[in-house]
């Protein structure tokens, strides 16, 4: 059955989410493109570190274990890097759409 609601929208009673729409996956990668150029701009070891961190979840132990460096050079990197990455977001209008994921 189809329910129209005050405003004109239409549900699907039943329907299940179907996760993000085609728009939502679109400025996903959109921003993940603009976080890469990003990191790109970073010296390797901070944006090695930051990804690792942030994208897959590592801890600031297992970074050191993967680079072979000690856990205070990672927690340096990560400070480092975020302290790069927010001034290139703030500089940079091409990066703006990232403001809000680091907010």
């Amino acid at each position: 059955l189809v329910d129209v609601s005050a405003d004109g929208e239409l549900a699907l009673e039943g329907a299940h989410d179907e996760g993000p729409t085609q728009e939502a996956r679109l400025a996903e990668h959109h921003r993940r493109g603009l976080l890469g150029q990003a990191l790109a701009a970073l010296p390797e070891p901070q944006a090695e570190a930051l990804a690792l961190h942030f994208l897959f979840d590592h801890t600031i132990g297992e970074i050191a274990a993967l680079v072979g460096a000690p856990a205070e050079t990672v927690r340096s990197r990560l400070r480092l890097g975020k302290q790069a990455l927010r001034a290139l977001i703030t500089e940079d209008a091409a990066l703006s759409a990232l403001r809000e994921v680091t907010a």
